[in-house]
């Protein structure tokens, strides 16, 4: 998909309007398309700044693939872990907005729509910036270390597209439950 796809900037408008895209290799949330296909938008990380910034749509810094998610934590001191879906799933989508995401806290059944589009967390998830294994380890408490997978508080092995845990953390290192052995080359390709 690209900006061609488009019937004309209305029909931009409403498709990108309150949705987060890529621009510039960071998820931009956008709040408009006017007439002359100019987005107005506000990088994720600038939360506090008000000012927007703008780009034409056909501008090369504007990236058409999805935004990519998976595990993330919220919370600040009162970390938790979350599962980030797009619901409906359709991959060619671009967008993402308060309508179409889906996060469910880890140990929970029901999901809920997230309330903040503006948090470090679901930037940290689009970027694919966690801690690395062994300081999730180090620290004793549970985190997430790649966008498929996240230790729960109590050395619980979770992986996104697994309902409920998949194994557990113990000293020598995480162990699939049997039923999720499947899931041991992609774990160990993860870990780094």
């Amino acid at each position: 998909m690209d900006h061609r796809n488009f019937a004309d900037a209305g029909h931009a408008h409403m498709y990108l309007r309150d949705c987060i895209i890529m621009i510039d290799g960071e998820p931009a949330y956008v709040f408009s398309v006017d007439g002359q296909w100019t987005i107005a938008f506000r990088y994720l990380h600038e939360e506090e700044d008000n000012r927007a910034h703008e780009l034409q749509i056909d501008s090369k810094k504007i990236s058409w693939e999805p935004v990519s998610l998976g595990f993330t934590e919220f919370g600040g001191n009162e970390r938790r872990i979350y599962k980030v879906c797009r619901a409906p799933r359709r991959m060619w989508k671009v967008g993402v907005n308060q309508r179409n995401l889906r996060v469910r806290q880890i140990g929970r059944n029901n999901f809920n729509a997230l309330q903040n589009l503006f948090s470090g967390g679901l930037r940290k998830c689009i970027l694919g910036v966690w801690p690395s294994w062994k300081d999730i380890i180090e620290q004793q408490g549970g985190g997430v270390f790649h966008r498929h997978w996240a230790v729960g508080r109590k050395s619980s092995l979770y992986h996104m597209n697994s309902i409920g845990m998949v194994g557990n953390v113990l000293k020598d290192g995480p162990v699939l439950d049997e039923k999720h052995s499947y899931l041991q080359q992609s774990l160990d390709k993860d870990i780094r």
